[in-house]
């Protein structure tokens, strides 16, 4: 799976530069704002799992508005205020086809009711989500940029979803491929479902909603609030009744966290959001063709279960960049960037640049990822590029995105009659909007007993089983972690 000795070109172009922002939301603002939303969580739901999002109080002191995918299907809600305390809620109306559902509060709160507009922020203005990114425990904002995409508005859902979620949604419903939402040069996180969406003058422009699972993302956004002010738009919720959830789709559910796990890896920061199965997260990936020849040969028609398989899920929330590490192979600082020690003679490396100042300009990154590529060949010694997990060209999308994989092996090394090792690099770039990511596992004299293979593939026994597949898990689970590290749409 390989390196190619050139410097890469698979970075182009393809993005816009920041313009100078002339209008954005103060410190002062989003500090008020902070201590105004509410951290929603909610349990006994029907998939057995705990989810969090964020709230805001509108349009009276008892009650908030957040995304109808945080409390769908669960029997207990909560809204807890960071000044004002904690609430019990219930559901009282929703608008399904734009995922959005108000809660009633078993009293009033004193947190900001909040005003929410229907004009739409100006193209190249600054607005700011206020949340509980992953779920953590204490709220912050994240500033986002108000594309061209608006222009002239609104922009529609249909226009940023990925064609397999678009005609889901076409053949099964509920959502409207019309909605209106705001188009932002940036990314919303799991946790900032129901986060309300200022403006440069404090007022709600938007919701952050959706919540669809796209591989180790989440794909969220941003509903126009225009959709609360009329009053023809909600549906009422019979009082004591659980709001059933979306059948027909799988859902990015973040956990509440007691504390936001993070890894400084120098340059960029990496943060634990949740743990997912391979399963969830193969579901649905950038490119799942890729993905699965991967897996074949990864699996080499050994007993491996990947249905087993469990990833960390960790973020760069500066871009949204996020990386799906084996459970318990937590990452932490090395040269340029951040390591997980995987076992077996097996790592996995995580490097990030930061080029969003002027996204038009990819010199910079192209230099750095062609030095990534350099220190995987110093590391690793003489290598050859293996065509079979290769991209002949880089993947992209319609948002900036554009990714590109390679693999590269070394000679074939005989320890003795049965044990060999091959040391082997897999590669993953991607970039979005200025942003670059590099993600690579490396194989370095892992050594593979085959007389122990075929004595696990004759006997089936668990104990030798486990000491034969142990270097060929590691492994699997190694490329399976490059291969699924993306960047979520926008």
């Amino acid at each position: 799976m390989a390196y190619v000795a050139r410097v890469l070109t698979i970075l182009a172009p393809l993005f816009w530069a920041t313009a100078v922002l002339a209008q954005s939301p103060s410190p002062q603002l989003l500090s008020a704002a902070r201590g105004d939303v509410g951290l929603v969580i909610a349990t006994r739901c029907t998939d057995g799992n705990e989810r969090s999002g964020t709230a805001f109080v509108w349009p009276k002191a008892d009650q908030v508005v957040t995304a109808r995918h945080v409390v769908a299907g669960c029997d207990l809600i909560t809204v807890q205020f960071r000044n004002h305390g904690s609430f019990k809620a219930v559901p009282l109306r929703e608008i399904r086809a734009q995922d959005v559902i108000a809660l009633r509060l078993e009293k009033r709160v004193g947190a900001s009711v909040q005003t929410v507009t229907n004009r739409p922020p100006p193209v190249h203005s600054q607005v700011a989500a206020v949340g509980f990114a992953l779920g953590a425990p204490t709220a912050d904002d994240k500033l986002l940029t108000v594309t061209t995409g608006n222009d002239p508005p609104p922009a529609r859902l249909k226009q940023m979803l990925p064609d397999s979620e678009r005609r889901l949604i076409e053949q099964n419903g509920p959502w409207d491929l019309d909605t209106a939402i705001i188009r932002l040069d940036g990314n919303l996180t799991h946790g900032h479902s129901g986060a309300p969406v200022f403006d440069h003058e404090g007022q709600v422009v938007a919701i952050g909603a959706g919540g669809l699972q796209s591989g180790a993302t989440g794909i969220v956004w941003a509903v126009s609030a225009s959709y609360l002010m009329a009053s023809g738009n909600w549906t009422d919720i019979r009082s004591g009744n659980r709001v059933d959830p979306e059948n027909a789709f799988t859902f990015s559910v973040q956990p509440p966290q007691s504390r936001l796990e993070q890894v400084d890896c120098g340059a960029f920061t990496l943060s634990l959001s949740r743990t997912a199965s391979f399963e969830e997260i193969a579901a649905s990936v950038d490119d799942p063709a890729g993905l699965q020849k991967v897996q074949t040969a990864v699996g080499g028609g050994l007993p491996i279960k990947f249905s087993t398989m469990q990833f960390d899920i960790w973020e760069d929330l500066r871009s949204g960049a996020v990386v799906p590490l084996p459970e318990n192979k937590r990452p932490h600082q090395g040269q340029g960037g951040c390591t997980a020690n995987v076992g077996n003679g097996i790592t996995i490396w995580i490097r990030a640049f930061d080029g969003s100042d002027n996204a038009n300009d990819w010199s910079q990154a192209n230099a750095f990822s062609a030095q990534l590529e350099n220190e995987v060949i110093f590391s690793l010694g003489p290598l050859f590029p293996d065509p079979a997990f290769t991209y002949s060209y880089p993947i992209t999308r319609p948002d900036g995105f554009i990714a590109n994989r390679k693999g590269a092996l070394g000679p074939l090394i005989q320890v003795d009659m049965t044990r060999q090792y091959q040391n082997y690099g897999f590669i993953t770039h991607v970039g979005r909007s200025g942003y670059y990511l590099g993600v690579v596992a490396l194989r370095q004299q892992s050594v593979v007993d085959f007389g122990l293979i075929n004595q696990c593939q004759m006997t089936g026994g668990a104990a030798v089983c486990t000491r034969a597949l142990a270097p060929m898990r590691d492994w699997a689970l190694s490329a399976l972690s490059v291969h699924m590290s993306s960047m979520p749409p926008i």
